[in-house]
């Protein structure tokens, strides 16, 4: 039993040492492990401190690392991603206690405001003010404060601990921006879903497009070995935007009519094609690159759906304005709200083995500086690095048995969840597992019109959902289909659609009356 000691405000385990190691920032593409960083404390009554057992090094990280949000800072530890065992809890934490396995949300939220008694998390009130999580997350430590730890941690029971591993880790973030885009952007059964960008985040698209019933889906990347490891999900086209230049062209001659959803999981880092843009680039004139949002408005059909989960941080210019007025096109971007889908996931993610194939490379904390430039280069096809800090947690990963060289996936996965004759673990041609997409036996949760979250979240939080405005996609879904009936009946006209020139300009329309 892990021994406990109370103190004035929290309750902790006992502790060997004040100081931990922690991966800092120290200037553009300058990162450092520092082996005696103090550990952190509890500061407020509703903190939580948490042993930290893995952590990740994705896509959004080289943000910080190329020093292109601003508020990054000198010693700042790096990480947004964590899961680990609790070690401290402050007096006001009621739902969890010493020794618990959590997940630590990605987006961290107060529980309390407006915004986070509509479940969502990601607008919490408490992410405009740096009083309340200033230095509280970096999560690539043995340790990290986290506030608000009844809502900020998700917890994860022994016997989903024994199946998922390091799987678990991504419903820190990944696992949940995925499915969130696809609600976003109200996939139904049978659509035509184009998605740029096969990072982590891209490929989770793609597997919960699929999931929720799109007929096709079309992942877009310039990276080959990417592209490889989407192809693992049955069913999923792929685009090499480096070898076919043209996307809008090669996609419209594919989609006849158009996509029904599109979705930009790349944003800011998707490759600047025009010479006007590389020049603006050049010269700060644009800080942003909107070249997949771009293409993506040009691909989708009239009165179709945009979802933005890529990474924007400020302005762009040459944004289509005029085309998405005249397809009548629907954009929606936002940040995952984490919380509201751990029941949804965490059933699918034991009996699935996409998640682990996410992981394409494993490393120790202390090699995060290498990590970090393997990321940047996008060497050896890596998508998404584990950063292991508890080594005895993940046997199967160091174990000889189980052992691949350099923390690259050159093996099959063997899985505690195989006992239960779940997905088949194919070993592929690159290494990594294929896995099947599961079928639909049953329809996907509704989703509010205004906000689509999942009911059970409210309750397991105590919080109230406020329903008075919402519409489900049932509803939606059977009253344009009213629409449609009534429309053949009193319209007795042949219109062909307005269509629209690859620079977003008018073609003359065509009405034939009878």
């Amino acid at each position: 039993m892990t021994e406990q000691i109370q103190t004035k405000f929290s309750v902790k385990a006992a502790k060997s040492s004040d100081t931990m190691r922690a991966v800092e920032w120290h200037g553009t593409t300058d990162i450092r492990v520092n082996l005696k960083r103090p550990r952190p404390v509890i500061i407020k009554p509703n903190d939580a401190i948490v042993r930290i057992t893995a952590t990740t090094i994705c896509e959004s990280d080289l943000h910080l690392y190329h020093k292109e949000i601003p508020r990054v800072a000198k010693g700042d530890i790096m990480g947004h991603e964590g899961m680990g065992i609790i070690h401290e809890v402050g007096s006001h934490v009621l739902k969890h206690k010493i020794g618990d396995r959590v997940v630590i949300s990605s987006v961290i939220a107060c529980g309390s405001c407006d915004y986070c008694k509509r479940a969502m998390f990601s607008c919490c009130n408490s992410n405009d003010s740096s009083e309340n999580v200033e230095k509280s997350l970096g999560t690539q430590a043995e340790y990290v404060r986290v506030p608000f730890a009844d809502i900020n941690l998700i917890q994860i029971s022994e016997e989903d601990n024994q199946i998922l591993m390091e799987k678990a880790l991504l419903l820190s973030s990944v696992a949940c921006k995925g499915l969130y885009a696809c609600e976003m952007s109200k996939i139904l059964k049978g659509d035509v879903v184009g998605i740029w960008g096969a990072d982590a985040v891209g490929i989770m698209c793609a597997a919960w497009a699929k999931y929720f019933g799109a007929s096709r889906v079309i992942v877009i990347d310039s990276i080959h070995s990417r592209l490889q490891v989407a192809l693992k999900i049955e069913g999923i086209e792929i685009i090499n935007c480096k070898e076919d230049k043209d996307v809008v062209k090669k996609i419209k001659t594919s989609v006849p009519g158009g996509l029904d959803v599109a979705i930009d999981a790349v944003g800011i880092k998707y490759a600047t094609k025009s010479f006007v843009g590389k020049l603006e680039k050049a010269f700060f004139a644009d800080t942003e690159n909107c070249d997949a949002l771009e293409e993506a408005i040009l691909c989708t059909k009239k009165g179709g759906n945009i979802s933005l989960i890529g990474d924007y941080n400020t302005f762009t210019n040459h944004f289509r304005i005029g085309a998405v007025m005249d397809k009548s096109l629907a954009i929606r971007g936002g940040k995952s709200h984490s919380r509201n889908y751990r029941d949804i996931i965490l059933p699918i993610m034991c009996e699935n083995n996409l998640f682990t194939a996410i992981f394409t490379h494993h490393m120790n904390l202390s090699e995060a500086t290498k990590a970090y430039k393997k990321l940047d280069k996008k060497e050896d096809g890596v998508i998404k690095i584990l950063l292991i800090v508890d080594e005895k947690e993940f046997p199967h990963l160091t174990e000889n048995s189980n052992s691949f060289p350099s923390g690259s996936r050159t093996r099959t996965v063997v899985e505690i969840a195989n006992k239960n004759k779940l997905d088949e673990v194919v070993e592929a041609e690159s290494g990594v597992i294929v896995m099947t997409v599961p079928s639909l036996s049953f329809e996907p949760i509704n989703r509010s019109w205004s906000e689509p979250v999942c009911l059970s979240s409210f309750e397991n939080n105590g919080l109230t959902q406020d329903t008075s405005i919402s519409k489900s996609l049932d509803e939606v879904g059977s009253l344009k289909e009213e629409i449609l009936v009534m429309s053949q009946k009193n319209i007795k006209s042949d219109v062909s659609r307005n269509e629209l020139s690859e620079d977003g300009s008018h073609k003359k329309d065509e009405v034939k009356n009878e």
